[in-house]
């Protein structure tokens, strides 16, 4: 019973039922500049022109947003990331958690049941892909 039973909201948040209960935080522009000041060209007008970065052929695999890098753009994420965890060695223990997990570990961090019509499960070992890497951790 209590894997169904939603979270109590935080006793901040106001009661309503339309949109006009909604309490606005903070707002943005409603029309952002096409580019900022700084900004010449976009990055994937730049990784286009250097065939280091293919936003089609990411959308046709992934969906809208997904980037494929390729070639050297492959090689300097890469190369960034390894950047990144090499000056910060001394701040965290790597980590690289498994990519499927039980049944038990999905509901143990609240995914499951809620979420199990979303996630992707491998019946016959009782195996579950994982939503965010904190699910195994």
């Amino acid at each position: 019973m209590l894997l169904i039973v939603p979270n109590l909201p935080d006793p901040g948040c106001p009661d309503g039922l339309t949109l006009e209960s909604n309490v606005v935080i903070r707002s943005y522009p409603a029309q952002l500049p096409k580019y900022l000041p700084h900004q010449r060209v976009p990055h994937w007008e730049i990784g286009k022109e250097l065939n280091i970065l293919d936003m089609e052929r990411g959308a046709k695999l992934s969906g809208s947003m997904f980037p494929l890098y390729k070639g050297m753009g492959a090689t300097l994420v890469r190369a960034l990331t390894s950047f990144a965890l090499d000056l910060h060695a001394d701040a965290f223990v790597e980590i690289q958690p498994p990519t499927l997990v039980r049944t038990q570990t999905m509901m143990a961090t609240g995914h499951l049941p809620k979420f199990a019509d979303e996630a992707y499960q491998i019946e016959r070992d009782d195996l579950w892909a994982i939503p965010t890497a904190e699910v195994p951790l």
